[in-house]
């Protein structure tokens, strides 16, 4: 099966409790994923992502979403998306 992404980075893993999700995201591509990520390294994180999952990390108010070409998807796991910059996702 040919991945779909290049690379897909967690930045707050330790919000998703005791699961396995490195076999789940694997095969979609590079999975990388930090326990926790401070304001300063957002991004650096995500600047070479295809995929960025968060629960409560702040992407878009103080990260540069508009410079980031290859980003194509945000995954967020939790309800509401009050700390995605949605106008700079565009």
């Amino acid at each position: 099966m040919k991945k779909k992404f290049k690379k897909i980075v967690y930045l707050d893993r330790v919000t998703a409790g005791p699961i396995d999700l490195r076999e789940k995201f694997d095969k979609y591509g590079e999975y990388i994923e930090y326990e926790d990520t401070e304001v300063g390294e957002i991004d650096e994180r995500i600047e070479d992502v295809d995929v960025v999952i968060t629960t409560r990390i702040r992407l878009g108010k103080k990260s540069s979403l508009r410079r980031l070409k290859k980003l194509k998807l945000i995954l967020i796991t939790a309800t509401g998306f009050n700390h995605i910059d949605v106008k700079k996702c565009k």
